[in-house]
């Protein structure tokens, strides 16, 4: 069955169940049954937005701004968080959501709700079926009223002109200063910005730009190009000029535009926009301004009440739709605080927040959804506490999913995974929304990491990973490349390549991932070598959780069995679930994902195991860092080791094409292996178990089967390893490689022995070794090492090889 036609069918029975079960809504204030709980299977309640908790702080002198169209004179930060306000520096900032200049809706989203979907909304525990349906719409092409469009307006090319990031009021006393900034923009005089503001006198009507209405607001201008533009209503200024002086106008503007940095500033005379009691009430809306000088409003300021939404512009898009911005404003402003720098300190309450952060921009481009503003989500849990190390969990989206799809479309993956284990939520957008998290989306999980990290005091043991379909994949490609980074991970319908590998292989070797059949591509992918289960070998400390269903017609079942398999030859933790009739939309639709989460809870990170096992393979690193780029872009993404093996070499790596040095492609067939104990260091006795059952525990509903591997500790500590002054490496392709001693608990001021074999050539450099002395610079006495700066290079050639030093 196709794809499309799998979901249609999935979509259209939830649909039908949905028409069914809530049929009297329009009767009912509530149709739950009394003590129905919040969430639960298909039913769950949606997850909200959360409030940033300010507290004032010391004042900070306001800075001098100069209308320049340069933001460089304002000294505010911004919080980043969409949808939310605080002072700075004397600064009101207000930050906007990404990607939500989409203006008005067209009336077919109000109809849709009012004709259709109000009965979801009836029951807060439905909505989330809508949020399922119309995404069906934006996904696969399913019509409307089941489908509908992610975004409620229906502008196009909003994006790439009046895509609000922030709004700054400032205030020196004698002027209003405005500065608004737009994510993308190339043509300044395409831009407008239109200011209203609420005097408490004078009168209303028609704005005259944009279509718009008030019966609130008793001043608007529209300042553009150098140019600013009065409506109707608001009282021509009396301008005069003394003693020869060119008559000055109260207000100014000017726009700049350098590269990724687009802003509009705007200075107004106070009397103009204030109350009698010098109080200030604005909104600010950034449209575009057409060719024949009409202004098209996209994007409204000071909205902090936009339900949790795949673009965030539910209430703008209608309320432009209504040809009124009302419900939008600053809220009173005492002028005091922006002359005087009325600084707020904020940290997170609990609740759901989009955080944006500036990307590289040679992976971006001024226009969409692919500028150096980039968002992400994030769930703080009422558990949290400001300063409190707490550990976190990255969730990847599916193919075409965004940012906050798995929040929105699954409310209960939220809680269960966050909420419910007191775990911090962070979920990349990873560009494109298909580039399977590898170049520029590889990239952005990255920066998420570091935004994220630098917000809050995350665990670095109880870091956790999951996702579903392609972000399945991303599961399985961050624990095999950076398994040292992660706990655990939960992989949910998920990919196990960047396409379809069906687990065939060639004669004699059943699983034989360089087999040239079974394989299908997508996105511009290198399916075969974006392949994780050649480096499936470095999950020895990384347990996986996988849930699948039997019926996966996406991402089939034999590949993730291979996986699986794979894991249970080498004896290593993971749990596999196979729910019994699921297709590749069930498990979303469902929405259980408690029994995953418990699992990753079992785990902490051990930063320096005894025993690594890691593989470096050329060609899955060389696709990571080169399938489908953004243009102009180049990536060093290097994953050569973990924990305290590290700069792995590989001796061969051969040609994808023998023979064609215009193909840069490794071989698929190369592959570098260290396996390495360090005896110093303690570990319990243990064995491994089943991991089985064929029952639906408490925290899931429908029926598996379940296979894997977990370890049982010996209570008696008797089949403990025993622990000697040692250090093991078996090398297999390996050129060089890296040896953190510090990290090994190797004791130089005791006799040590090192034992390495390898099939080749090979150089280990012991970093740290000279500077620690003892033992280990008594090794110099053997000709095959020797000194460099702090580091011991040993130097030898296939075989096995011991040394013994003492201090």
């Amino acid at each position: 069955m196709s794809r499309t036609r799998t979901t249609a069918v999935a979509v259209l029975a939830v649909a039908a169940l949905a028409s069914g079960a809530f049929a009297p809504a329009m009767q009912h204030a509530s149709l739950a049954p009394e003590g129905l709980p919040d969430r639960g299977p298909v039913l769950s309640e949606p997850i909200r937005r959360g409030e940033l908790l300010l507290t004032d702080a010391a004042p900070i002198a306001p800075s001098v701004k100069t209308v320049d169209g340069d933001a460089g004179d304002w000294l505010g930060r911004p919080t980043r968080v969409g949808g939310t306000t605080r002072y700075d520096a004397g600064e009101l900032l207000y930050s906007d959501f990404l990607f939500d200049a989409h203006g008005a809706d067209d009336g077919a989203d109000r109809a849709r709700l009012q004709q259709f979907a109000e009965l979801f909304y009836a029951e807060s525990r439905a909505e989330r079926i809508d949020q399922v349906l119309r995404t069906s719409g934006s996904q696969l092409g399913v019509p409307e009223p089941l489908g509908a469009p992610d975004e409620y307006g229906d502008v196009k090319g909003g994006l790439d002109v009046a895509d609000l990031t922030e709004v700054r009021l400032a205030s020196d006393g004698e002027d209003l200063q405005v500065l608004v900034s737009v994510a993308n923009l190339t043509d300044a005089s395409k831009l407008g910005v239109l200011l209203l503001a609420d005097t408490g006198e004078g009168s209303h009507g028609d704005l005259g730009f944009g279509g718009l209405t008030t019966a609130r607001f008793d001043r608007a201008m529209l300042a553009s190009n150098g140019t600013v533009e009065l409506s109707a209503f608001t009282p021509r200024p009396v301008v005069s000029a003394e003693d020869g002086e060119t008559a000055t106008l109260p207000y100014a503007t000017a726009t700049g535009v350098t590269g990724y940095a687009n802003h509009l500033e705007l200075t107004v005379d106070l009397d103009m926009v204030t109350t009698e009691d010098g109080m200030l009430d604005v909104a600010v809306v950034t449209g575009r301004v057409e060719d024949e000088g009409a202004f098209t409003p996209l994007n409204i300021a000071f909205r902090g009440n936009e339900p949790v939404e795949i673009y965030n512009d539910r209430e703008q898009a209608f309320a432009l739709l209504d040809d009124t911005v009302d419900s939008f404003s600053s809220g009173p402003v005492t002028v005091s605080d922006l002359t005087t720098g009325r600084t707020e300190d904020w940290t997170f309450g609990p609740g759901y927040y989009e955080r944006s952060f500036t990307s590289r921009q040679d992976m971006s481009r001024e226009g969409g959804r692919d500028g150096v503003n980039q968002p992400y989500g994030l769930y703080v849990p009422t558990s949290w506490e400001p300063g409190e190390v707490t550990p976190a969990t990255y969730w990847m989206h599916y193919r075409g999913g965004k940012a906050h799809s798995g929040t929105v479309i699954n409310p209960r993956l939220t809680t269960q995974l966050g909420e419910e284990r007191g775990n911090l939520m962070f979920f990349p957008y990873g560009r494109h929304t298909s580039e399977w998290y590898v170049t520029e989306s590889h990239q952005d999980v990255f920066e998420v990491i570091g935004d994220a990290e630098a917000l809050f005091d995350v665990d670095e043991t109880r870091r956790y990973i999951s996702g579903y379909s392609m972000g399945g994949y991303a599961t399985w490609l961050f624990t095999s490349l950076y398994p040292d980074m992660w706990a655990a991970g939960f992989a949910q319908s998920g990919a196990v390549t960047q396409g379809l590998w069906v687990g065939g292989g060639a004669e004699g070797d059943p699983f034989d991932p360089t087999f040239d059949q079974g394989w299908q591509e997508a996105n511009d992918g290198d399916a075969r070598a974006q392949l994780t289960y050649r480096a499936i070998e470095n999950l020895r400390h990384v347990p996986i959780v996988i849930d699948h269903g039997t019926s996966d017609e996406l991402a089939a079942i034999p590949q993730v069995e291979r996986h699986a398999q794979k894991l249970t030859q080498l004896g290593y933790q993971h749990r596999f679930t196979r729910y019994l009739g699921y297709e590749h939309f069930t498990q979303a639709i469902v929405d259980e994902w408690a029994d995953g989460a418990a699992y990753l809870d079992q785990f902490v990170l051990d930063p320096n195991p005894r025993q690594i096992t890691y593989a470096l393979v050329p060609a899955l690193v060389h696709a990571v860092n080169t399938v489908d780029p953004a243009q102009g872009a180049t990536f060093s993404f290097d994953p050569d080791g973990a924990y305290w093996v590290d700069d792995i070499e590989v001796r061969e790596e051969g040609q994808r094409t023998p023979g064609d040095d215009t193909d840069p492609r490794p071989s698929l067939s190369a592959k570098g292996t260290v396996q390495a104990t360090a005896h110093a260091i303690p570990a319990p006795g243990v064995v491994m178990a089943p991991d089985a059952g064929v029952f639906s525990p408490v925290n899931h509903s429908t029926p598996f089967l379940r296979t894997g591997l977990q370890e049982v500790v010996d209570p008696t500590g008797v089949t403990a390893p025993t622990l000697s002054n040692a250090l093991t490496l078996g090398l297999t392709n390996v050129a060089s490689v890296s040896i953190d001693v510090a990290r090994t608990q190797l004791d130089p001021a005791k006799a040590l022995t090192l034992t390495f074999t390898t099939d080749g050539a090979t150089v280990v450099r012991l970093v740290g070794a000279n500077a620690q002395g003892g033992a280990y610079r008594a090794l110099l006495a053997d000709g095959e090492v020797t000194v460099d700066g702090d580091d011991l290079l040993v130097t030898f050639g296939a075989g096995s090889h011991s040394y013994t030093a003492s201090a």
